[in-house]
């Protein structure tokens, strides 16, 4: 997992800046599967579940849906929402290809 301490914030802030936007789902979506992992896992500490929990899960899966989709999702904070858009401002303006859209 990028973020240890299963934090939205840190998660975002680790993505590398020539990230491309494949890479981030791809990413994005690993990350998920090992927070929800994590809440079935024996070898989990409760402490660990609580922290890396559905929360977090859904956080990933909320941005996912926005880099996919370009549609706000219902469940982010107005705080996460400002956070990947700047992200999503990011990739774009780092595009291979040089397009700004």
């Amino acid at each position: 997992m990028l973020s240890r301490q299963c934090d939205f914030k840190g998660f975002i802030q680790s993505i590398s800046p020539d990230c491309t936007k494949l890479d981030l789902m791809l990413c994005l979506e690993r990350e998920a599967t090992e927070a929800e992992r994590m809440l079935y896992q024996k070898l989990s500490s409760d402490e660990d579940r609580k922290r890396c929990g559905k929360d977090y899960a859904t956080a990933l899966k909320e941005c996912f849906f926005f880099l996919r989709n370009g549609r706000k999702p219902s469940r982010v904070s107005p705080e996460d929402f400002e956070m990947l858009r700047n992200l999503c401002n990011r990739l774009m303006d780092t595009s291979p290809n040089g397009d700004t859209e």
